[in-house]
């Protein structure tokens, strides 16, 4: 057997990294002025603060849905449901 020092359990809670806390208000604002983005290009506009999964999910909270749009130029659009 190998002898490893300490026998200790792993650690509990949340998980570290992307746990950054917003302002809903401001994320409101920034879907309505970037409302063509993905949440990708969201994340990056976000300086990587936030999770793709984490912008849909506060996206979805708000009531908005990214629609794809392939009869136009842009590649989506934002609406409020």
């Amino acid at each position: 057997m190998r002898k490893t020092g300490d026998i200790k359990a792993k650690p509990y809670g949340t998980a570290k990294g992307y746990n950054a806390k917003i302002d809903l208000k401001e994320f409101e604002e920034l879907i309505i002025n970037h409302h063509d983005k993905t949440s990708k290009e969201l994340s990056i506009i976000l300086g990587n603060r936030l999770q793709r999964t984490r912008i849909n999910y506060y996206r979805k909270l708000l009531g908005y849905t990214y629609k794809k749009n392939s009869f136009s130029f842009q590649n989506g659009y934002c609406v409020k449901e």
